[in-house]
């Protein structure tokens, strides 16, 4: 994900504002927390407005959260969420475990991690049984540095691994109750590296544990959720075919030309064609728009020994002359689909502009410059997130 600063954020925010959709969807999101989170309000708004969302924002009083859903009249409750966000620190629901873990490991630890799990249950069962809607809870993050040092890796009782248990222990708890979701920090904290991720100055002044890219991309994971959510899932990617699925181009180098197998570059593409069957395994309807005579497509498909895709995989195969608007449109009818529940990946800049222009309601996305970043792009983008794998799906 491409780092935006908050002034370029909020130039952008204040454009989108002044320029904004009609048809906007209204979600109200509130956050039940026990540290301070609004910072992120710019770059979710943002996001939000962005996919046709018009966001409202609540937050319960610092620390407050207990009063607030035991409340039948609080705010809380008068706000009426669509999503509720728990987002909860162990630095203050438990001292023990995350300032003076050493002395808790040889007092008391077990009795520790059952009052965190206690609580947090406390909290998701009373929401439940208020039938609030879908909640979202923030897992754990693992200490940046763990109390016992290099030691602390080495048993499943030391700090990292029991925070990692207190996070399996979370999901179990999650998996009780109809429509609460864990949100991974500590996946996000991982991912970025917790030199981006914490902000010191802020957890001293205001309580915010988190910089502002980190926020950008927690704000970034609220919207995945909030698509899921709100049926807002793409079922559909189209792909191009030349310098997309393997290096070269099939009409000028040939099925023996091309770029595809274990070595550079075309473990590269490779390994983007095995995320794509991931998304097809997870029930991914998946086509091809191409400027090709089809005969050579179906023979690097079917012949060639490196393909991870074949045919069988593509529900539908456009390999011909015509403008590639044309065809995606031509494909959504042919499969019943939406315009609006397509992705096509291209790497010509021509190709996704000619989309975008002719066909907005498709997300045309064109791919990096790199094709050993593919995998990552096509993993990151999540439009193919949603929360639940069914047997249709398969």
């Amino acid at each position: 994900m491409k780092w935006v600063g908050l002034t370029e954020t909020i130039k952008s925010l204040k454009q989108l504002k002044k320029n904004k959709r009609k048809d906007l969807e209204v979600i109200k999101i509130a956050f039940l927390r026990n540290y301070t989170v609004e910072k992120i309000i710019p770059y979710l708004e943002f996001l939000l407005l962005k996919e046709g969302f018009l966001p409202k924002f609540y937050f319960s009083d610092y620390d407050n959260i207990f009063q607030d859903i035991l409340n039948n009249k609080s705010d809380y409750y008068k706000f009426c969420p669509d999503l509720t966000v728990i987002a909860l620190s162990t630095s203050f629901i438990s001292e023990k475990l995350t300032y003076s873990f050493v002395n808790t490991l040889e007092l008391d630890l077990e009795s520790e991690i059952k009052h965190i799990l206690s609580q947090t249950n406390d909290i998701i069962s009373t929401l439940s049984k208020k039938k609030v809607g879908p909640v979202l809870i923030h897992n754990f993050e693992t200490p940046k540095f763990p109390a016992l040092g290099i030691l602390d890796y080495q048993s499943k009782k030391f700090q990292v691994n029991c925070y990692r248990n207190l996070n399996l222990e979370l999901a179990d708890i999650s998996e009780k109750y109809k429509d609460t979701y864990i949100v991974d920090i500590d996946f996000l904290q991982r991912l970025l590296g917790t030199e981006e991720v914490n902000d010191r100055r802020y957890w001293h002044i205001e309580k915010n544990p988190y910089s502002h890219k980190f926020l950008q991309h927690l704000a970034q994971e609220y919207l995945k959720f909030s698509k899921a959510l709100k049926g807002k899932i793409k079922k559909c990617l189209i792909l191009d075919f030349d310098n997309t699925l393997f290096g070269g181009i099939i009409g000028e180098d040939g099925i023996n030309g091309i770029k595809i197998g274990d070595t550079y570059p075309g473990s590269a593409f490779a390994n983007f064609q095995k995320s794509i069957l991931n998304l097809y395994n997870r029930g991914i309807i998946l086509g091809i728009c191409t400027k090709n005579n089809k005969e050579d497509v179906l023979e690097v498909l079917n012949n060639h020994k490196d393909m991870i895709l074949r045919s069988k995989h593509f529900s539908i195969i456009k390999a011909n002359w015509n403008d590639k608007a044309t065809n995606i449109k031509n494909i959504s009818e042919e499969l019943n689909i939406g315009l609006d529940s397509l992705v096509f990946i291209d790497d010509s800049p021509f190709e996704i502009n000619l989309v975008q222009s002719q066909l907005p309601q498709v997300q045309a996305i064109q791919l990096p410059k790199d094709p050993s970043s593919y995998s990552d792009f096509i993993e990151e983008i999540g439009v193919f997130d949603s929360l639940s794998y069914s047997a249709e799906d398969k």
